[in-house]
């Protein structure tokens, strides 16, 4: 495993020792993200709707949630691009 003669007080090969250790922390945060992947699967089965008017709610819902966002993204865009004329007024100006 190490490049050394004498296990016990032999120089090191550091650079196998930094992969190893670089491996248990990339193995560490796989096995973190599968876990959360599992997670999120789980409480999504959870919540299924068992009923049409459950359905009907969860999908109601999830259009809100759809149209909110949309809303917030041109807000945004909007505000942006408010920006980009004023920059380009303040420049002109300038000039």
């Amino acid at each position: 495993m190490f490049s050394r003669e004498d296990v016990k007080y032999g120089a090191v090969d550091r650079k196998l020792c930094s992969n190893i250790g670089t491996a248990g922390t990339r193995d560490k945060a796989q096995r973190q993200s599968k876990l959360r992947i599992a997670r999120q699967r789980r409480m999504e089965l959870e919540y299924q709707p068992t009923t049409s008017i459950a359905a009907e709610k969860m999908k109601q819902e999830v259009e809100a949630e759809k149209s909110a966002r949309k809303r917030h993204m041109a807000k945004q865009r909007k505000r942006v691009l408010e920006g980009l004329v004023q920059a380009k007024k303040r420049k002109l100006v300038h000039e």
